[in-house]
């Protein structure tokens, strides 16, 4: 059985039918976003690190919303550094950080 599969329903004809789980990603981009743009990222927890890159993690349902987030990255300019699908979902409370949340180690002067 495919271990993205949360949950079984079934359908009107009483069939049994799978429901995936959201799957979590780490994405992670150069520079870090300004407050206002965050927003967007509602259900990510959002990092700033030292080094000034900004990582966002959290479920996405689908490929067309990973996708959807990426070319909103991309249409504001944003420098992506890696793309990575996180097994399980623990990765999505990495660094003690809430979804929606904002940790910034250190503020840093670059901000889209």
């Amino acid at each position: 059985m495919n271990e993205n599969l949360a949950d079984a329903s079934r359908d009107e004809s009483g069939k049994t039918i799978s429901v995936k789980a959201p799957t979590v990603y780490e994405i992670v981009i150069q520079d870090h976003l300004a407050a206002c743009r965050l927003q967007q990222f509602e259900g990510l927890a959002v990092t700033h690190h030292p080094s000034g890159e900004t990582r966002l993690v959290g479920p996405l349902p689908d490929q067309a919303a990973l996708y959807g987030l990426l070319n909103w990255l991309r249409d504001l300019g944003a420098s992506l550094v890696s793309v990575r699908r996180l097994e399980g979902s623990e990765g999505a409370r990495d660094e003690k950080c809430e979804p929606g949340a904002l940790r910034q180690d250190q503020p840093q002067p670059n901000t889209l």
